[in-house]
């Protein structure tokens, strides 16, 4: 059911204060949680997620357990939704699957190059491996070429347009 969040728990973590991990065992592709919230044009920071060219997908309420999916360049979790056309749409309902075989206390993490075009505030430093992390656009042409079989489908569309494609 969407917020059912019982397949997970948000846990304490020295680097980003709290995080979200597996309460299970879950074999990849496994459903782990479906989740919506409210849709704004505004790029908010570490409280929102984009899910169309001009749309972020805010908590509602507020500090759902999405919230803590820590970014890792080899994710654990794999989003998807329906395509979402503007600020203005009904929000999506996103689907969060395990990506790998997961074990009790796996920790659970997306990679925000393949949802966010251009990170609020310049991004972060992956705690993992210490890169940068601002966003799709700010990839290297490799890592772009890389990414974009697993990219957002809105993600995809800007790259086109970057290219001159559109």
């Amino acid at each position: 059911a969407v917020g059912d969040f019982s397949a997970v728990r948000v846990v304490p973590c020295p680097t980003t204060g709290e995080a979200l991990e597996a309460a299970d065992s879950f074999i990849a592709s496994a459903e782990l949680f479906r989740f919506t919230g409210t849709l704004s044009s505004e790029n908010i920071g570490d409280r929102s997620l984009m899910v169309g060219r001009e749309a972020h997908i805010l908590s509602d309420p507020e500090e759902q357990p999405w919230v803590y999916l820590d970014h890792s360049f080899n994710p654990t979790v794999s989003l998807s939704h329906a395509p979402v056309l503007n600020a203005d749409a009904p929000p999506p309902v996103i689907t969060a699957k395990a990506a790998v075989d997961l074990q009790p206390g796996a920790p659970l993490t997306i990679d925000y190059t393949l949802h966010e075009w251009d990170m609020h505030n310049g991004g972060f430093l992956c705690g993992e491996s210490g890169r940068q992390v601002s966003g799709f656009k700010h990839l290297s042409d490799g890592e772009k070429e890389d990414a974009l079989p697993r990219a957002a489908d809105h993600l995809k569309e800007l790259h086109l347009d970057e290219q001159g494609g559109r």
